[in-house]
């Protein structure tokens, strides 16, 4: 199912296709972490349920960067919904650059959030 994900995202219109093989692909193996980021990715979730399927990622896999990021973006995106997503943001991107110090997207997002929200020390 997450193959045929991949496949079926590259065609804007099937994204409602590739995002039901990604849910399916979590449904087949729950501790399949990358297959919770791409249903995460699902632009029908709720920030809600993009959070919560980060972080199911993040459980099994503490150490996929693209979680971190991809978590870090749903916060920043969505900050003017929730005061406390900006800071959750800052530190989802600082645990980015721990687990991938050459990841130049968790790099520029940590940078970005920190200017933001005017921590220009903080990285």
């Amino acid at each position: 199912h997450n193959e045929v994900g991949h496949m079926l995202s590259r065609d804007l219109a099937r994204s409602k296709d590739a995002a039901a093989h990604w849910q399916a692909a979590v449904e087949v193996d729950p501790s399949f972490a990358q297959g919770w980021v791409n249903a995460a990715s699902n632009p029908g979730r709720s920030t809600e349920s993009r959070i919560a399927a980060y972080r199911k990622a993040l459980v099994l896999a503490p150490n996929l960067a693209e979680a971190w990021i991809n978590l870090g973006q749903t916060f920043y995106n969505n900050f003017r919904d929730d005061a406390t997503f900006m800071p959750q943001a800052l530190e989802a991107f600082s645990q980015a650059v721990a687990v991938d110090p050459t990841s130049s997207s968790a790099i520029y997002s940590l940078a970005r959030t920190s200017v933001d929200l005017c921590r220009w020390n903080e990285w």
